[in-house]
């Protein structure tokens, strides 16, 4: 009888594969076996060595011109992670893909991305995406500074996707923008189709469109897999700072797929910069769906610029709102109206936006890596203020 229980319960525990570790680094060559004493010389390499569920790839600091492609899929419990060395921000030009190597309408999942510099994604690469992905599941992307792609900081349609933790900045083809004025609203800080996201925590300003839209591509427009990758379902999207986006509002949601959705505990400042008074900065319905909720959010901004906190194109039938803060200042440490170098957006101890949230139980910290709430009730805003200045962030990188 013994024997058979052993063996009943060997058959029915889940197994977790170990997965290997590779490391890649700018000293080593394709043809080492990845080691940490003999790294790959590139991330492809490495991505096509790494097919385990449970394999690791770190990155040793250094520049990266490649288009780092991850091709095949972890499990539940073991994804594949492709990271930073610790202590160390790799940088990776023209962007990083994710599409399954059977085909790019077949989906693929358990992978996680996190702790790169991406930069300078060519428009003619990876649809210019700093990071772009199709049919992913059960995705994460997680502290990356996205900067200046020739398209979409983030861009994809997924199924169960995680944004947390990233600072993205200035995306968009701003130089064709000054001599082709219908492409000033085509790129965004990121571009997402599918359903039940997570997106938390996140730093997203002065890119080129909105800073995040929403967008319900119905199934059979695109390569969707199947609809639990098409529509804008079941987000959350909480605790983001939006700023600055100079020819869009903050956040749209767009489409009659777009429904219920949450929205909470964000900022949304001084965006569209180029736009004027009568226009929206903060955050826009355009012909979406229904039981979106909206609520704790800050939403503040002055002329010459887009003033309006929400508008719905149905007249306020795609949403719910409460207890959002419409003529108050968010108290930054240093963000003036107007763009102008580096902004900081640290809480000041006079903002409203202290201890003004809603608890989100998926948010257990803030972009800096400390713990929620600090006063008892969650700050809204991708920091939590910390009395007496608090703890230095833990997860610094480099700011544009």
């Amino acid at each position: 009888m013994l024997k058979l229980i052993t063996l009943l319960v060997l058959l029915f525990t889940p197994y977790v594969a170990q997965g290997a570790t590779y490391y890649v680094s700018t000293t080593g060559l394709d043809s080492n076996p990845g080691t940490q004493a003999l790294p790959f010389r590139t991330i492809n390499k490495a991505t096509d060595v790494a097919r385990t569920p449970g394999d690791t790839i770190f990155v040793r600091g250094g520049t990266y011109s490649e288009w780092a492609v991850m091709h095949y899929p972890g499990a539940p419990g073991a994804p594949i992670t492709l990271q930073n060395f610790p202590g160390e921000t790799p940088v990776i030009q023209n962007g990083v893909g994710i599409w399954n190597a059977l085909g790019s309408n077949l989906p693929i999942g358990y992978l996680t991305i996190q702790g790169f510099e991406i930069t300078n994604s060519s428009s003619t690469i990876n649809s210019g995406s700093g990071i772009g992905y199709g049919n992913a599941d059960n995705f994460v992307i997680r502290n990356n500074y996205i900067h200046d792609a020739q398209g979409q900081g983030i861009l994809g349609n997924g199924f169960h996707v995680t944004i947390e933790g990233n600072r993205v900045v200035h995306n968009g083809q701003f130089a064709k923008c000054q001599t082709d004025p219908p492409a000033c609203n085509q790129d965004h800080g990121m571009y997402l189709t599918g359903t039940y996201y997570t997106i938390i925590n996140n730093i997203v300003y002065d890119n080129l469109g909105y800073g995040i839209q929403v967008a319900a591509y119905p199934p059979g427009t695109g390569n969707q897999y199947s609809a639990d990758y098409s529509d804008a379902r079941n987000f959350l999207i909480a605790n983001n700072t939006i700023a600055y986006e100079a020819n869009r509002s903050a956040m749209i949601l767009w489409q009659g797929g777009a429904s219920d959705n949450t929205i909470v505990n964000n900022i949304m400042y001084e965006n569209g910069q180029v736009l004027v008074s009568g226009n929206v900065q903060g955050l826009e319905f355009s012909n979406a769906g229904n039981n979106n909720v909206v609520n704790n959010n800050l939403f503040y901004a002055t002329t010459p610029g887009a003033t309006v906190a929400i508008f719905d194109s149905r007249g306020g039938a795609s949403y719910t709102a409460s207890n959002n803060l419409t003529t108050s200042q968010p108290g930054f440490v240093n963000a003036p109206p107007a763009i102008s170098g580096t902004p900081d957006f640290y809480l000041q101890s006079s903002s409203p936006a202290i201890n003004a949230g809603t608890t989100v139980g998926a948010v257990t910290t803030d972009f800096a890596g400390i713990t929620r709430p600090q006063g008892g009730v969650y700050d809204i805003g991708a920091y939590e203020f910390v009395s007496g200045g608090g703890a230095a962030p833990t997860n610094l990188r480099v700011l544009r």
